[in-house]
């Protein structure tokens, strides 16, 4: 089928243009003089003709939208199979890759923190160019966050409790993973206010906490530490020494002494009521001076720790105080009501 016909110049050269539908064609010529003799027919030449777009790319990167915390993002998708695939960081050409025979593609880039949204179009190899294809955004941090704070557990704390509250603050959706003696004791998320807290139980001992931060790109925090001790164990009953159980007191005021948990706090009580609280030294030993009206007493003690463990009752002590005062425990007690005259005064 004839589709042109050109005039030669004066040096031979000729050219046409040809409307041709999309596929394959072979192009021949011939030539004729002006006396009309006709040549014999060129050789064919193969052409294809393709006007249509590819398809726009796809990529297949990881979830779109996500956060790295490594300066580099690989890209990757699919597109027509051989096209040249133009990338884009917003409105910057980053780079020309070229799909293998399945369609594959991919590409490295190495990027600044901050948020990037990439796009790219794919030129087939007739030159046409696809639509633009859906972004893809990857969010770039590289910085680590702040070491949390931790404002639960006090530093040195002793308790007795051994379920212990850890909490603090920190940059908010951070996971916070607590160790206690480099064993994971609890994790938990900040919240949008920037406060976390979580509980973990610890045995008995001197611990150390260890709380770190990782940020949604993976970047993790320096550490913050707290050491805190349980004892949960009740200090040992304490024992009195003096006075002796039976013994007769003619001082009103009475030495009392024994021995209990060293540092311990001692509570006296005499005939049920509090009289005293006195603090056993680094060798357990404790004493102090109660005044006691005349009467026969009982006495017990209590020893509580420094962690708020508190001991059995020690034994009882019978004793009495006598100070040789006529009076009976009524009369003294009557004080003021004893007047001149009274019987009761007169004995």
């Amino acid at each position: 089928m004839v589709v042109a016909t050109a005039d030669a110049d004066s040096d031979g050269q000729w050219s046409a243009a040809v409307q041709l539908a999309d596929g394959p064609h072979n192009l021949s010529t011939t030539s004729m003089d002006a006396a009309g003799n006709v040549s014999v027919t060129s050789p064919s030449t193969a052409i294809t003709v393709d006007t249509t777009a590819p398809e726009a790319p796809q990529f297949t990167s990881r979830d779109d939208s996500s956060a790295t915390s490594g300066g580099t993002v690989t890209l990757s998708g699919r597109a027509e199979a051989g096209s040249t695939i133009r990338l884009y960081d917003g409105p910057l050409a980053v780079a020309t890759v070229t799909t293998d025979g399945a369609g594959v593609w991919s590409d490295v880039q190495h990027v600044a923190d901050g948020l990037h949204t990439f796009s790219a179009v794919a030129v087939d190899a007739a030159g046409n160019v696809s639509n633009s294809s859906p972004t893809w955004s990857v969010g770039v941090d590289a910085s680590a966050p702040d070491a949390p704070a931790l404002t639960s557990p006090v530093d040195g704390l002793l308790t007795n409790n051994a379920d212990v509250r850890v909490a603090g603050s920190a940059e908010p959706g951070t996971a916070v993973t607590v160790t206690a003696d480099d064993s994971l004791l609890a994790t938990t998320t900040v919240g949008v206010d920037g406060t976390w807290s979580m509980h973990g139980t610890l045995a008995e001992g001197t611990h150390r906490l260890v709380a770190t931060g990782t940020d949604a790109a993976g970047n993790v925090s320096n550490a913050s530490s707290v050491t805190v001790s349980v004892d949960t164990t009740a200090p040992s009953t304490p024992t009195v020494s003096t006075p002796g159980d039976g013994s007769v007191s003619t001082a009103a005021g009475v030495r009392v002494g024994g021995t209990a948990e060293a540092q311990s706090r001692v509570t006296l009580r005499v005939d049920g009521s509090v009289v005293a609280v006195v603090e056993a030294d680094d060798s357990g030993a404790w004493s102090t001076s109660v005044s006691l009206v005349d009467d026969v007493h009982q006495l017990t003690a209590v020893a509580t720790d420094a962690a708020g463990n508190t001991s059995a009752t020690s034994a009882i002590t019978s004793f009495s105080v006598d100070t040789g005062d006529p009076r009976t425990t009524d009369d003294r007690r009557a004080g003021s009501k004893c007047r001149a005259g009274d019987e009761r005064c007169a004995r």
